[in-house]
């Protein structure tokens, strides 16, 4: 793949928006409990012993690409350049269709778009985008070829990729019906589809194999307690529309309203063409294209509602069908370079705003994951600690598992597992005590009486995780092992850290 000016350009693009993860070994909380997971990737722990939510590929790449170094850089450094393929695949991707000036632009601001620092920039919706976004292309490759084992070759590729996006996120695979179109478009599709189908299958099979673990273990893990449990558990309504309209005003209208914008204008001006060529639009690559684009914001917004709300990071996965629909609206205008300016600045300025946010924070010791008392807690725990000792830590600093190299107590890492798997930010009060009778909360129980733990911290500070709302006399099984057991050496805001007497 022939790197032009253009390619560079979209890769600084990719390295600005990602700059800030640079200067911090970790950006979120949950990007803390997937490398402390990952640490039993392939030890035939993971979903057996310590357990997410998440699929197992996910927590592979964690383990791979942190190159087993202290923090998140080396992982941050690989997905930058995992982003600079995504947004490259995606320019290639949309030449096919429409001009290569406007999909140059669209992946621009893609680029630019692909990075938000203040929620984390590992989440998983962000780390599958690279597997869609290639496999995109190979679908488009797959029409332009003219050899048949070629386009086999090539539609196996893209089953497994489209497997392996699924293998990160559950409804990551949704996406893949992109390349699926394509697919569906060649004069062998049901060829290519069945192959592509095999290759979403050996994706499966051989991240199971790595893992270790059974697959029946891993799929009552990752998808049967996921789309069974965690998605009818009750919030608190009131909570519950609150973090959903703080997210879309934040998500999409402060973090990417050069692709929401730019997504408006795709439609607008794809609306006015499919009524000027209604009766041969799909004559037409822009027709075809225009089809393809509307059927992957549809299955965008299916993704995105099996989160079960509207949470912080799954609206990243509308990038690529709002992408598509920007890249329509710059083809169809004949205001094209004025339009792209204007999206280009709210690109930019978006990017300053939350880089800004996060300088600002390291600079005076308000970077709540890795702040100086959460330093000096990981301090204190490696000297109150030997290397085989076991820790508990009830919610919010899981990263602290990884950086302290102390194994896990219990099996559900994060708190809200004990919960029925959901935000404690999100439950009242009376729904976090009456929520002791779940089965998880009793074996974490059963788990800390015989594992004993070293030590135990209690996070009672509310910028972590809401972890002010676990009050210790809402759970008195814990707090009576407390008082019986063990000693309090040290209390902050942060919270309460506890050491075995015996």
């Amino acid at each position: 793949m022939k790197v032009s000016q253009k390619d560079f350009a979209i890769g600084l693009a990719c390295l600005f928006s990602f700059l800030p993860t640079l200067f911090a070994p970790i950006m979120h909380v949950d990007e803390g409990v997937f490398i402390s997971l990952s640490d039993y990737a392939q030890t035939g722990e993971l979903y057996s012993k310590f357990t997410d939510l998440k699929p197992p590929l996910l927590f592979l790449l964690y383990h791979w690409l942190s190159l087993g170094l202290q923090g998140l850089w080396a992982f941050h450094v690989f997905q930058i350049l995992g982003l600079c393929l995504a947004a490259w695949s995606l320019k290639r991707f949309l030449s096919y269709w429409i001009s290569e000036e406007a999909a140059f632009m669209a992946a621009f601001i893609f680029a630019l778009c692909s990075g938000r620092i203040d929620y984390g920039s590992g989440m998983p919706e962000r780390v599958l985008m690279p597997f869609i976004l290639v496999a995109s292309y190979l679908s488009v490759l797959i029409l332009q070829s003219t050899k048949l084992n070629t386009k086999y070759i090539l539609a196996i590729g893209v089953g497994l990729l489209v497997g392996a996006a699924s293998l990160i996120k559950q409804p990551g695979g949704l996406l893949g019906v992109g390349a699926l179109c394509c697919l569906l478009m060649d004069r062998f599709r049901w060829r290519l589809v069945i192959l592509s189908g095999a290759g979403v299958l050996i994706s499966h099979i051989l991240v199971f194999g790595l893992i270790g673990t059974s697959p029946e273990l891993i799929w009552k893990e990752a998808y049967t307690i996921n789309f069974g449990t965690y998605m009818h558990v009750q919030m608190d309504h009131r909570l519950q529309w609150m973090d959903r309209l703080v997210n879309l005003l934040g998500n999409y209208g402060i973090e990417i309203p050069a692709l929401i914008l730019g997504g408006l204008y795709g439609f607008k001006e794809s609306v006015a063409f499919v009524c000027l060529k209604r009766q041969q639009l799909l004559k037409f690559l822009e027709g075809r294209f225009i089809l393809l684009s509307l059927i992957l914001i549809c299955f965008s917004a299916l993704a995105i509602s099996l989160g079960g709300r509207f949470y912080s990071n799954y609206h990243i996965m509308s990038f690529f069908g709002l992408a598509c629909l920007m890249a329509l609206g710059l083809e169809f205008s004949e205001h094209r370079k004025p339009i792209f300016i204007v999206l280009l600045s709210l690109a930019i300025i978006s990017n300053l705003v939350f880089h800004s946010l996060t300088f600002y924070r390291l600079a005076t010791d308000q970077f709540k994951d890795w702040d100086s008392e959460v330093q000096a807690l990981n301090d204190k725990i490696l000297k109150l600690s030997d290397s085989s000792d076991s820790l508990w830590i009830n919610h919010g600093f899981g990263y602290l598992y990884h950086s302290t190299r102390r194994r896990p107590a219990v099996k559900f890492m994060h708190f809200m597992h004990n919960l029925q798997y959901v935000d404690v930010c999100l439950l009242g009060d009376g729904q976090i005590s009456g929520l002791r009778q779940n089965p998880n909360y009793e074996q974490s129980i059963r788990e800390l009486k015989e594992n004993k733990p070293k030590l135990i911290f209690w996070a009672s500070r509310h910028k972590n995780s809401c972890t002010d709302r676990l009050k210790l006399e809402i759970f008195p099984e814990i707090q009576n092992l407390l008082e019986s057991s063990y000693e309090k050496i040290s209390e902050q805001s942060l919270g309460s850290l506890y050491r075995r007497r015996f």
